[in-house]
């Protein structure tokens, strides 16, 4: 099982495993288990205490920021960063997954 959270621009509100994420933001859970995608809802699913995730940031340009503020909050730093590309990867708690898929970025 590999999983994924992104970001996207949508009208619609999604909810998270606490509450809701802002207005006009919509953020994504994909899970691949064998060779099937599959779109999950946190408030359905228990996230495991730390996991391995691969997070993409909307803008390049935006990475750094978010990895500071990552670091700010939870004195966080990634396992990985992809230099070429708007990701980085990491062990990740579930607040600071849901921290993530609330921030726009």
């Amino acid at each position: 099982l590999s999983c994924v959270a992104t970001h996207a621009s949508s009208s619609s509100d999604i909810q998270s495993h606490r509450g809701a994420a802002q207005a006009g933001d919509s953020a994504n859970f994909f899970c691949t288990l064998q060779n099937e995608r599959v779109k999950m809802d946190l408030e359905d699913y228990d996230l495991p205490d730390q996991a391995s995730y691969v997070v993409g940031v909307k803008e390049k340009a935006a990475k750094a920021g978010l990895l500071a503020d990552l670091n700010d909050h939870f004195d966080w730093r990634p396992q990985y960063e992809y230099s070429s590309m708007s990701m980085f990867s990491g062990f990740l708690s579930p607040d600071q997954v849901e921290w993530l898929l609330q921030d726009t970025r």
